[in-house]
C-alpha cells in the first residue's frame, strides 16, 4: 500500500505495510532513511509527516554547517 504526503509545495510518497503484532510501518521513498509507525493509518500518516520534517531540517543544517547552497529545483 502506498500514500503520499505533503511537506509544503513536496510531495513524499510513503509505503506501508500491516504489521502482524497490530499496527502499520511506513518507509519514505524518496527518503528511504525515514521510517515511522503508528496504531492507525491517520497516525502512521502524521508520524511520517513528523519524520520527513525532520529529516528535512537535518539536512538543511547540515547543509548550512558545511557551507553548502541550496537550490530549489522545480520539474
Amino acid at each position: 500500500m502506498k500514500t503520499t504526503q505533503k511537506e509544503g509545495d513536496r510531495e513524499f510518497t510513503t509505503s506501508i505495510q500491516k504489521e502482524p503484532e497490530g499496527g502499520y510501518s511506513g518507509q519514505c521513498l524518496g527518503s528511504p532513511w525515514v521510517i515511522s509507525q503508528g496504531e492507525t493509518l491517520s497516525e502512521l500518516k502524521d508520524n511520517m509527516c513528523e519524520a520527513i520534517q525532520i529529516s528535512l531540517e537535518y539536512l538543511k543544517d547540515k547543509a548550512k554547517s558545511e557551507n553548502k547552497k541550496m537550490v530549489k529545483i522545480s520539474a
